[in-house]
C-alpha cells in the first residue's frame, strides 16, 4: 500500500481578491472611493499587494514589517543583532545603497 504525502496547511494570514481604498483631499476634505481588483496578502512578515501593470504583466508592492525585514536579512546574510534591531538594518542597508 502506498503512502501519500499530504502538505500540512495552516491559515496563518489574510486573503483578499479585492480592495478598497478610500482617500480624503488633504485641500478639499473631498472623499473618494475606488475597490480595486488586487490581491491582497498580510502574514507575519507583512503586506503583499499583487495584481498587473497595463501590458498585464505581474506587478506586486511588498511592505516588510520588523520580522520580515529581519527574516529578508537572514536570507541575504547581513544579520542584524536581533529582529527588533531594525534601526541599524536600515541604516546600514541604505548606507550600502
Amino acid at each position: 500500500m502506498a503512502i501519500e504525502l499530504v502538505p500540512y496547511v495552516t491559515r496563518s494570514g489574510f486573503l483578499a481578491n479585492e480592495i478598497r481604498i478610500t482617500a480624503a483631499d488633504v485641500t478639499t476634505g473631498e472623499v473618494i472611493e475606488r475597490n480595486l481588483k488586487l490581491t491582497f496578502k498580510e502574514d507575519f512578515r507583512g503586506i503583499w499587494l499583487e495584481g498587473t501593470d497595463e501590458f498585464g504583466d505581474p506587478q506586486a508592492i511588498v511592505i516588510l514589517n520588523k520580522f520580515g525585514k529581519f527574516l529578508l536579512n537572514e536570507a541575504i546574510a547581513e544579520q542584524p543583532k536581533s529582529w527588533e534591531d531594525e534601526e541599524s538594518w536600515t541604516k546600514n542597508s541604505l548606507s550600502a545603497i
